[in-house]
């Protein structure tokens, strides 16, 4: 047929009620349609039990380095060189092993996220291509969308990545919670246990009450860039008629308008993220050192040495109490990270 017929012919094609009335879907609803598409059929496992071995290798091995730390000076106190000798090599090796690891855990972490765009893109291309959805979706006589190609290609790209970066974050904390919260109750007993989380439970809940609304800002921010991006893509798909019709300013001024927005709202979200991060500090990586003063003392008061003079003993007490140090200074990273991680689910669930 000719051209004009056949636009005509897609012209009286009758629209999918379901672009036509689109009710919003609930962010659990969405989540649960990309779960089916990623986990679905068993697809990223090796690389989701890849994760899960490197993140507890870099733990086990953090807790081996937060105990040589502590043994150097019960060495040099002892003056013990040989000792002191050996553990440096033992530093260098486990210096190596670390070398390995966080490259190996970004390497598998670009894996899976490639895994998942191809999962994602190829079941959306099966819907997009079907028949003509290619030509419903985007029309606006249908109550299509002005950004598909945006979302078929960028926005699933960003969504795979932000979610596979998301794994390590999310298993990490969790693990390393469990390991040094396991260590500080051998070390301090329930008292040191009940120290520890009654701060975190105080800490943390003051500064979740401080928490900005990270998903609504990433909604917004989406929504700005779509505006944004959509206002140039119109104009370049009409830019003959504009021309024609003398429309050059109204859509300048369309333009302006968005791109003022955007960075209104980019201003507004800076300054939400520098407020979060000044009390997330505070509460989270400054107060906690009274904490952990705290407990080495309680622990110095009760393991102290009769003997002010041995040597040996005063060198394992300092290895116990910087080996305490580190595994509380553990636990609060870990705390730390797991209240980050609402933050970015937040914001993931945003975009």
């Amino acid at each position: 047929a000719p051209p004009a017929a056949s636009t005509t012919a897609l012209a009286t094609v009758p629209p999918p009620a379901s672009l036509l009335s689109l009710p919003p879907t609930p962010l659990s609803t969405r989540w649960r349609a990309i779960g089916s598409i990623l986990f679905g059929k068993g697809r990223g496992r090796g690389q989701l039990a890849a994760i899960v071995a490197v993140v507890a290798a870099r733990s086990l091995l953090q807790d081996r380095m937060a105990a040589l730390n502590g043994r150097t000076v019960e060495y040099v106190l002892r003056q013990d060189k040989p000792a002191f000798v050996r553990l440096i090599g033992l530093s260098v090796a486990q210096a190596a092993a670390s070398a390995v690891l966080a490259p190996s855990l970004r390497a598998v972490g670009e894996s899976l996220a490639l895994a998942w765009r191809r999962s994602l893109t190829a079941a959306l291309h099966a819907r997009y291509l079907k028949g003509i959805n290619f030509y419903t979706v985007s029309s606006p006589g249908c109550g299509g969308l002005a950004d598909v190609d945006a979302r078929l290609t960028d926005d699933v790209a960003r969504l795979c990545t932000d979610l596979a970066a998301l794994i390590p974050c999310a298993v990490k904390p969790v693990f390393d919670l469990a390991w040094f919260s396991a260590r500080l109750y051998a070390l301090t007993g329930g008292r040191g246990m009940v120290l520890l989380y009654a701060y975190a439970a105080l800490g943390f809940a003051a500064l979740r009450s401080l928490t900005p609304d990270f998903g609504g800002l990433a909604r917004e921010s989406s929504r700005l860039e779509s505006a944004f991006r959509s206002a140039h893509a119109r104009l370049r798909a009409h830019a003959e008629s504009v021309a024609f019709f003398g429309g050059g300013p109204r859509e300048a001024a369309t333009v302006r308008g968005a791109l003022a927005a955007l960075l209104g709202h980019a201003r507004a979200v800076s300054t939400a993220k520098w407020a979060h991060a000044v009390a997330d500090d505070f509460f989270a990586r400054q107060l906690p050192h009274n904490v952990t003063w705290a407990l080495t003392v309680l622990y110095a008061l009760d393991h102290a040495p009769a003997d002010e003079a041995d040597a040996a003993g005063q060198g394992r007490l300092v290895n116990d109490m910087r080996y305490l140090a580190g595994v509380v200074t553990a636990c609060f990273a870990s705390f730390g990270e797991l209240l980050a991680l609402q933050k970015r689910l937040a914001e993931l669930g945003g975009g």
